[in-house]
């Protein structure tokens, strides 16, 4: 089993931001529950099949849209269990493409969606993914990369969390966002 990211991980990871590293860390709370890596020793992941269905080729849109695995709209069908997520990434793997199956997938203990890989730093899916396959610190680095890319420190340093919420989450239900946000730092020490 891959090592748990400690204290002086997510430490360094905030201080690339920099922001205080309680809430740095709620946020990672917030999206994975404090786990990376499954007990297979995958990356924690979640198949988004509309991000899938956005990058896609009109002819791989055809065959993965047959299982579920691509549409145009989040929310058309069911995402599946987290336990199924990886046996989800490797059927669009072997119907496309990796890079294409990375694209469309959010990975590790602050789920990032593998189309920001650049905003991340790294040069390719591949190296994204990589990256994420490696340890739960190399996942906050690029947790933080992203953070700086999306233009959240001033955010991060006032606590705002309905900014915070929008810029990470994106704007659907920034309310609800914030306010479990809130809660997770409310009871990290």
């Amino acid at each position: 089993m891959k090592p748990a990211a400690t204290p002086a991980d997510y430490a360094a990871a905030a201080a690339l931001i920099p922001c205080g590293e309680r809430i740095f860390k709620s946020i990672c709370s917030q999206e994975s529950r404090g786990h990376g890596f499954d007990h297979d020793d995958m990356p924690t992941m979640l198949v988004e099949p509309h991000i899938i269905w956005k990058h896609a080729t009109p002819p791989q849109r055809i065959v993965l849209q047959k299982y579920h695995l691509a549409y145009p709209r989040q929310g058309m069908y069911p995402y599946g269990t987290y336990a199924e997520q990886p046996i989800r990434f490797d059927h669009i793997r072997q119907l496309s493409s990796f890079d294409l199956a990375v694209l469309g997938t959010s990975f590790g203990l602050t789920q990032i969606l593998g189309e920001n890989y650049a905003d991340c730093g790294y040069p390719s899916p591949d190296a994204f993914a990589q990256a994420m396959w490696s340890s739960e610190a190399e996942q906050l680095k690029a947790t933080a990369k992203l953070m700086i890319a999306k233009g959240m420190k001033r955010a991060l340093e006032t606590l705002d969390w309905l900014t915070i919420a929008e810029r990470w989450n994106g704007p659907g239900n920034v309310h609800a966002y914030a306010a479990k946000l809130r809660a997770h730092y409310a009871i990290e020490h």
